[in-house]
Formats: C-alpha cells, sequence, structure tokens
C-alpha cells in the first residue's frame, strides 16, 4: 500500500489465478479503480510506490515460478497518460521477483527477493529512471527501506542491513537470534 502526495491509495494484488494488477482508492469519493495489468505473466505483486507523478510497481513470479512466467518486474505507471513502462535495472532482471519499493526523496529504493543468488538493491533517481545505483545484498531478501543519513536500511530474513551508496556496497550491522519470517 502506498499513498500519493494528492492523497490517493495505491495497492497491487490479484486473486488466484488472475494476473496481479495496480488499483487506485480515492478516499474523497470513495471510488476504486483497476488501473491495469502491466504483465500478465506475473503471478505475484506485493511492492507499490507513490509520488505526485508516477506509481511504482514490483512483481514477479515467486510462488508460481517455472515455465512462461515472468521473472523480476519493475513498472512505472505515468497517471497522466495512463501507461505502464517497464523500468526493471537489469541487474535484477534474472531476480524471482521485486520484493519492496519505497521513495526517499528523490530516489527509488528497490529491493529483489532472490532464489539461487543473494538479493540486490537499488536506487534510482525518480527524474531519470535509468540512472541508479546497485548492490548485491546479503541474503534472499531486501525489504522495508528506511533512510538514516547517508545509509539506505532495510531488513533481511535475518536482520538488519546497511545500503551506502557511495561505497556501491551492503553490510548487515544487526543479526537477530531468531530469523524474521513473513
Amino acid at each position: 500500500l502506498s499513498v500519493s502526495p494528492d492523497g490517493r491509495l495505491y495497492a497491487v494484488g490479484g486473486g488466484s489465478g488472475t494476473a496481479p494488477a495496480l488499483w487506485e482508492y480515492d478516499p474523497a469519493t470513495g471510488q476504486v479503480v483497476n488501473l491495469g495489468v502491466p504483465d500478465a505473466k506475473a503471478t505475484l505483486a506485493r511492492a507499490v510506490a507513490a509520488t505526485e507523478t508516477t506509481v511504482f510497481f514490483g512483481a514477479g513470479s515467486t510462488l508460481g515460478g517455472g515455465g512462461n512466467v515472468s521473472r523480476a518486474c519493475l513498472y512505472a505507471y505515468d497517471r497522466a497518460a495512463k501507461t505502464f513502462t517497464q523500468v526493471t535495472p537489469a541487474e535484477m532482471l534474472p531476480d524471482p521477483s521485486i520484493r519492496d519499493l519505497a521513495v526517499a526523496d528523490d530516489r527509488l529504493l528497490v529491493g529483489s527477493a532472490a532464489s539461487t543468488e543473494e538479493a540486490k538493491v537499488a536506487s534510482m533517481d525518480l527524474a531519470d529512471l535509468t540512472s541508479y545505483d546497485i548492490a548485491t545484498s546479503i541474503g534472499k531478501t531486501a525489504k522495508n527501506f528506511s533512510t538514516l543519513g547517508e545509509g539506505v536500511y532495510f531488513a533481511n530474513e535475518a536482520g538488519i542491513c546497511r545500503y551506502s551508496r557511495e561505497a556501491g556496497s551492503v553490510e548487515q550491522p544487526v543479526y537477530f537470534v531468531d530469523p524474521l519470517v513473513e
């Protein structure tokens, strides 16, 4: 769930056997609108982030993989034009899915879910989505982003990680005794 600066709420999801869609809810009118399905081959979506002009939709196929389904896919929905554009960083394309998204100042923070490799984290320039920094993470998930100073903090399945854009690396300063689960 994400809220745009103008107060609209956005969610992603679909039903069993239905490709995930982007949904918009306007609390002022009570209207709910299905804005569309950007990737009919995706089997799940669990990441959404909104700005004044764009809604970002992260999807993939972690649970329903195999065959002809999508891998990690990130779409930018232009709210004015009502169109989707695929903007997935090339390094994330082999991952099963986009796990989490967050807007932090002028950046879009993106985390993937991985299977055979480590997850990845990216920081994309909102003014030019082809301009981004990316690093290989620690563990199989990168989710629940927050920023503190120059650091981008996020959770993986074992604790808290810090992504340094300057160094282009991820460290894990906190390990939990019991793993974090969904």
